[in-house]
């Protein structure tokens, strides 16, 4: 990675999700769609994670478990899909294509609405070792009882010029606006004018209108590297630009933000910074980059990795994580900026006052982050902090998550820390958050679910299996939406 001055102009803070919310053609060609069997409607789209029915709302969380092995391939891959009374287990071959040893399928995973001609959310999947490496994306229609598989297809990127490492969607997101959605994909191997794996992101722009069930063909496909296009910085090697990418949580937006938190920042090593791209049209333009000092509060530091993680973007809340920050000294101890819509942001480590805990070596507080409405109380909006690295008592690097909130009542912050049990030393609790969005209740009130994962649980003398724990097992759901791993190693939730 080539390091950079950077102007001190300011820009202002506008940062957007991280948390990982939770097929049959030809490389490089879309498929035609299969028309489904007597697919079920939804009466309204609701939330990214529920289905609503005539019969009232489902919620359902689709889980990326991209180290999974599939009979024994290593690696393979695999999406769960937590449907209650209809859970399924999606892989690449559920999907027509082969199982490739760390093919990682599943490693990007988000629900939203890709065709407008419906009112079901569908699933885009990421297959980063597709093709030798290549890459690809894969979107599945959705209807009120789960997802159509057999009308699958693989958005084309005949074209793009993939190379075997480019690695495409290996993080993704969607977003809507007017005349359709845009799906875009990060592909951080990509080599850019001989910088290796500068990265990039790849675009599609979904029209609207078709019919339901079928996702139409997209009219344009697009690649945007550091430096062209107006996307503010420079592709240089190392960067991995489109490693993390704001996978799109509970709320709508018109924004992709971009983690690089391998960034330099003059002389400073993984610095990190965050970039900003808006949906116009049929592609997406650049807004702005940020870094601490530029936009962001902090003076950036070699190893910082802001950018690691980022939150969904509110009117209301927005964040993004430094898990290599030193804070007090302490390495890897972590940190967080978030801002709220009165205008304060702040740079918060486990050392600021009201924060749970204490910022120690090797917390890694800030490495994943998810928005969520309700759950700390009625129309208060918060973003969940995960801590892997966090010791509790005797409990090394047991893991830990943090609540930060802000209401319409609320001028500043509050914090709590997430009660779970049974826990073990190693578990790794907070690597990857989920906010699986509740329905909203006549007074527009809504109470959404945390899923946080800790890839090191072991399970019945099983090793690292990994779990998702659901932080909400009442309500609407017939059962809890967290999942366990069910082989060694899998690791699911990191």
């Amino acid at each position: 990675m080539g390091a950079r001055s950077r102007p001190a102009t300011a820009a202002p803070l506008a940062l957007a999700g991280a948390a990982l919310l939770m097929t049959l053609a030809s490389a490089g060609a879309a498929a035609s769609p299969v028309a489904a069997a007597a697919p079920s409607p939804c009466t309204e789209n609701r939330g990214d994670f529920t289905i609503t029915t005539d019969a009232g709302a489902v919620r359902y969380a689709a889980l990326g478990s991209p180290r999974r092995p599939v009979g024994s391939v290593p690696g393979a891959g695999a999406v769960l899909l937590r449907i209650p009374a209809a859970n399924r287990t999606l892989t690449s071959a559920t999907l027509g294509q082969p199982l490739v040893a760390g093919g990682a399928f599943g490693a990007g995973v988000v629900a939203a609405p890709v065709n407008s001609a419906d009112e079901c959310n569908d699933l885009v999947i990421g297959f980063p070792g597709r093709s030798g490496g290549r890459g690809g994306v894969a979107v599945v229609p959705g209807d009120a009882t789960g997802f159509l598989t057999s009308a699958a297809v693989w958005l084309p990127t005949a074209g793009l010029g993939l190379q075997p490492g480019d690695r495409l969607g290996s993080a993704l997101t969607a977003v809507a606006g007017s005349g359709g959605a845009l799906v875009a994909a990060g592909a951080p191997g990509r080599d850019v004018a001989g910088a290796r794996a500068a990265g990039a992101v790849v675009t599609w722009f979904i029209p609207s209108g078709g019919s339901p069930f079928a996702i139409p063909a997209p009219t344009s496909t697009g690649m945007l590297v550091q430096g062209s296009g107006g996307v503010e910085g420079r592709a240089e090697a190392g960067d991995r630009f489109g490693e993390v990418i704001a996978a799109r949580g509970p709320y709508a937006h018109d924004t992709v933000t971009v983690g690089i938190p391998r960034e330099d920042i003059g002389n400073r090593a993984d610095a990190g910074a965050v970039a900003r791209l808006t949906f116009a049209g049929p592609s997406l333009a650049s807004d702005q980059l940020l870094w601490q000092g530029h936009g962001l509060p902090g003076t950036p530091a070699a190893g910082d990795r802001l950018g690691a993680a980022v939150a969904a973007p509110t009117q209301q809340l927005q964040a993004a994580g430094l898990p290599g920050a030193n804070a007090g000294g302490r390495a890897d101890s972590g940190a967080v900026i978030v801002r709220t819509d009165t205008g304060t942001f702040r740079r918060l480590t486990q050392g600021t006052p009201g924060v749970p805990g204490s910022s120690e070596r090797g917390d890694r507080f800030g490495s994943a982050l998810a928005v969520l409405f309700g759950t700390r109380g009625q129309e208060v909006l918060s973003v969940a902090v995960g801590a892997p690295g966090e010791d509790v008592g005797s409990r090394t690097n047991r893991g830990a998550v943090t609540h930060i909130s802000t209401g319409e009542a609320t001028s500043g912050f509050t914090f709590a820390s997430q009660a779970t049990s049974g826990l073990a030393s190693g578990d790794a609790f907070g690597s990857r958050l989920v906010a699986v969005a509740g329905p909203t209740d006549l007074d527009e009130d809504r109470v959404d679910t945390l899923l946080a994962g800790a890839p090191g649980e072991d399970t019945s003398g099983h090793a690292d299996v990994g779990r998702f724990w659901d932080s909400r097992t009442s309500g609407l759901s017939l059962g809890s939406l967290g999942a366990t791993g069910t082989r060694t190693g899998e690791r699911l939730g990191g």
